[in-house]
């Protein structure tokens, strides 16, 4: 049975006014947005129960479905298409500038002033600038990754949304847990570390404005940081990005300040004092892997796609250069650090400020603090701008409640998302430290962004209509196989010639890659050096992966962290199967008047590729589009 294309989509609004209903159908429709409110609440929940009971079924008919549709001549996307109450398109206010100064905010944050000297002092000594190259390869490879997919899909969402397009439901829902989850935690850890460095700036103990109540330590400060830039997020984008722009600005030239002022006290003699890199190869490696917590955020720009006003142009230049300038940094820092103290005499815990008391310039380490206060205020401001737009997303396809895709049509923000999540963050910065947690959110980005890599490989070597999927897959499994052997090889210490083999087994595999023909190139930008790029992402992060260090094994990979991450990502399968799914099915009911998914699978034919056509690249909208029901099985 066929979907017309004409037939009126029923946005929430005219589902309230299709027929009889009552309180408890209006409370599901606007909130949960499960249920037909022309139907009695009865039979909402009986289908719902019903479609949890085939979740299965469900799951495996899905899994053959990827939605598309086209941009606009602008290379702009419509998001007219959601269902959801009062959707309204996030306002396009933000050029590559601003991106730059987005990507330096939330990068260029406290992780300089924490983890260059944990890692010089017991990882890497002289050669943490190496440390530094290491990750900040792996991030540029990423971002490079995610400007293909964010230029291709202009729309809020992701690391959620190019995983919908490109895999399907389940591994978008999985790629969006591990981003929010990672935000959400890394916002409140930030946090937290505000009172501090303010306790420092007025020549106080860190500790001084801790608040211990019942075996809580309360941070209050970190509450009202949270919640006050919550509230300028929720004011408006175009606020948020001229606050952001000044505080960048500032935090940039205090850095350089940093790097001057401790230039002037360098000795040669520091930087190679005890061996430039005295703990070998292997401490370069494991100092970059902590190192890389210091690159975690960049991914924010893409989540900002939807607001960019040339996104072809403006995210690849503010993604990359962004990256750039923040490495570029970081290596200088890294420089001046180990040429002002040997590395054994540098602090793991205040590394700067501390090596300017040391030096005699008690006065630099406030302007230290200084800095650290303006990282920590534009990291949280866009770690949470980020999250509330992946949230969005997932509210608009109804992975969660609609009511979190909403966007005020006088702000043009997702305003109620941006208000919840700075509650639920605040609340958790004022109760919880997260030393502990802080491998966790390095595995939730790192498997990010190896999920993004694997997609970039996918999507050009199969498209619909012009290939089988097979060759892509057996790419995708080479690259891991390859990089799992290695990472597997490195930490058993098998030694440097047991690591020559898988590699040389991936670099062979890669170039007879190389003269593959593509199925798919986009037109607006593509990631340069196919498949090299996303191949590179995969093996670093999978070997970054593999250095992951708890308490319990002491510097070496653990598994505590990796235990942490299985729950929480099982917590997220059970979700999927009881809310997500069924919500989702009984959501294409609802739109497309009754048909289920077998039927809108046949609508779009070879998924609006055409072989030996790439001049329109495939954007996707939600399967609840019945102007454009372009919904193809792989």
């Amino acid at each position: 049975m066929a979907v017309e294309a004409d037939m009126p989509m029923m946005d929430a609004r005219s589902r309230l006014a299709a027929g009889p209903q009552n309180k408890v159908n209006r409370f599901l429709s606007l909130i949960f947005g499960m249920s037909d409110p022309s139907k009695p609440a009865a039979s909402n929940w009986l289908g719902y129960f019903k479609h949890v009971a085939t979740s299965p079924l469900l799951f495996v008919r899905r899994a053959k479905i990827r939605h598309t549709l086209l941009l606009d001549a602008d290379g702009h996307a419509d998001v007219s298409h959601s269902t959801t109450a009062d959707t309204h398109a996030l306002k396009r206010a933000m050029n590559w500038f601003d991106l730059i100064n987005l990507g330096i905010g939330i990068i260029l944050g406290a992780g300089v002033f924490v983890t260059t000297g944990t890692v010089a002092n017991g990882y890497a000594g002289g050669a943490t600038v190496v440390s530094y190259a290491i990750a900040g390869l792996s991030a540029l490879l990423s971002a490079l990754c995610y400007s293909e997919y964010a230029v291709d899909y202009p729309i809020a969402g992701g690391s959620f949304t190019f995983m919908l397009m490109t895999f399907g439901e389940f591994p978008g829902w999985i790629a969006a847990s591990n981003i929010v989850f990672n935000y959400v935690l890394a916002n409140a850890a930030v946090a937290r570390s505000f009172s501090g460095y303010f306790a420092s700036l007025i020549d106080k103990d860190p500790t001084y404005f801790d608040v211990v109540r019942g075996g809580y330590t309360l941070d209050f400060w970190a509450f009202g940081l949270v919640l006050a830039l919550s509230v300028l997020l929720c004011w408006g984008i175009r606020e948020t990005k001229t606050v952001n722009n000044i505080i960048t600005v500032v935090h940039v030239g205090v850095v350089i300040f940093i790097i001057i002022a401790g230039l002037t006290q360098s000795k040669k003699e520091n930087f190679t004092s005890g061996g430039w890199a005295p703990y070998g190869a292997r401490g370069v490696f494991n100092g970059a892997s902590l190192l890389f917590f210091s690159y975690v955020g960049f991914d924010a720009i893409a989540t900002t796609a939807e607001e960019v006003k040339n996104p072809g142009r403006d995210i690849p230049i503010g993604m990359c250069g962004a990256l750039i300038i923040v490495t570029t940094l970081y290596f200088l820092c890294a420089v001046t650090l180990t040429l002002m103290l040997p590395y054994d005499l540098i602090s793991p815990d205040a590394a700067f400020s501390q090596a300017f008391v040391d030096v005699g310039m008690k006065w630099a380490s406030y302007i230290v603090a200084l800095g650290a206060l303006l990282g920590i205020v534009t990291g949280t401001m866009i770690g949470l701008l980020a999250v509330a737009r992946s949230i969005c997303a997932l509210g608009r396809e109804h992975f969660i409640w609609p009511i979190f895709g909403w966007v005020n049509e006088k702000v043009q923000t997702p305003l109620f998302t941006t208000a919840i999540l700075g509650f639920v963050t605040a609340i958790i910065a004022l109760l919880t430290a997260f030393d502990d947690l802080l491998n966790l959110v390095s595995i939730c980005t790192l498997f990010t962004f190896y999920m993004i890599a694997n997609g970039i490989l996918f999507r050009h070597y199969y498209a619909p209509g012009v290939n089988r999927p097979y060759l892509a897959i057996f790419i995708l499994f080479w690259n891991t196989a390859t990089s799992l052997a290695l990472a597997i090889y490195y930490q058993l210490s098998f030694g440097w010639v047991g690591l020559m083999v898988p590699g040389a087994l991936w670099f062979i595999g890669n170039t007879v890659f190389m003269f593959l023909k593509q199925a798919y190139k986009p037109v607006r930008f593509s990631v340069p050096l196919m498949p090299w790029v996303p191949a590179g992402s995969i093996i670093l992060n999978v070997f970054l992966l593999s250095t992951i260090a708890s308490p319990e094994s002491q510097g070496g990979p653990g598994s505590l962290p990796y235990k942490q991450w299985g729950v929480f990502m099982g917590s997220c399968v059970l979700i999927y199967f009881l809310y997500s799914l069924p919500n989702i099915t009984l959501q294409n009911k609802i739109a497309h008047g009754g048909a289920g998914v077998t039927e809108m699978a046949d609508l779009g034919g070879k998924n609006n590729y055409n072989a030996g056509d790439y001049k329109q690249p495939p954007v996707q909208y939600a399967p609840t589009d019945v102007r454009n029901p372009a919904i193809a099985p792989i």
